[in-house]
């Protein structure tokens, strides 16, 4: 089952709090939208309960299908937003590790995985880009390094 994810009460915590500070982009793409990796996509129903309850969030699948930039994939795509981004509150896995290429600070959400064992969080991910990458291990360490940093 999914360990590390955002569910929808810290998701209505973290852009209640963010909305008015920054413009938000969610990002969680869905299974059509990247390479299969045998992991299994679980549906959250975020997708319209954002478009309802937070109807500023824009959401990254709306921008892609617009595709102004011309983009010739959806990894492509998300490269070219991340490029415009300084800050990035991500979850472990494929997010937390491409946006960690971009510099600027990530707060990752990650309760367990191999990334704790090889201290990826400290050792390799900083190194990607110099970004500044904060560790919340459980949802209150995560709120909290949010409503502290950003």
């Amino acid at each position: 089952p999914p360990i590390s994810y955002f569910s929808i009460e810290i998701l209505d915590y973290l852009i209640s709090i963010l909305k008015d500070k920054y413009t938000i982009v969610y990002n969680r793409p869905k299974t059509k939208d990247i390479v299969n990796d045998n992991s299994i996509v679980k549906d959250l129903n975020e997708y319209d309960w954002l478009r309802s309850k937070h109807p500023e969030v824009i959401l990254i699948q709306d921008l892609f299908e617009k595709n102004e930039i011309k983009a010739n994939n959806f990894n492509h795509f998300q490269l070219c937003l991340y490029a415009n981004c300084s800050h990035f509150i991500s979850v472990h896995g494929g997010t937390a590790t491409l946006a960690s290429y971009f510099g600027g600070k990530n707060i990752i959400y990650s309760q367990k995985g191999g990334e704790h064992y090889f201290k990826c969080f400290e050792k390799l991910y900083p190194q990607l880009s110099g970004a500044e990458i904060i560790h919340a291990k459980t949802e209150n360490e995560l709120m909290g390094f949010v409503t502290k940093l950003y």
